[in-house]
């Protein structure tokens, strides 16, 4: 279901063994999520009229010229975890950056 972006496609490129640490991170971001999700787009879709508040309602409320859904929930499932995935990724090198600021500073 999580795109790509999270999981190689046997490339046979396991770079000190990040591949093994993506798929369980991302398989945990499934686990939890996936059920919230479904049942935030099912809440969404049933009602009509709510203004979006959050990225997930922006993505349930997408809709073509004939109102149907642009994206499926597999595929709002999928942009969610790899925002999420991403932005925790982006948390911890900002915190190694802080880390190594901090102890150069030290010096």
């Amino acid at each position: 279901m999580v795109d790509s972006v999270l999981r190689k496609k046997n490339t046979g490129l396991d770079l000190e063994g990040h591949e093994k640490i993506v798929e369980d991170a991302t398989s945990v971001l499934e686990k939890y999520n996936n059920p919230i999700i479904d049942d935030k787009v099912q809440q969404l879709r049933d009602d009509k009229k709510h203004e979006p508040q959050y990225l997930l309602d922006v993505f349930v409320s997408l809709t073509d010229d004939d109102d149907a859904p642009l994206l499926s929930t597999d595929e709002i499932k999928a942009q969610v975890n790899v925002h999420l995935f991403c932005c925790e990724m982006t948390i911890d090198a900002l915190g190694n950056s802080i880390s190594t600021i901090a102890r150069s500073s030290r010096l």
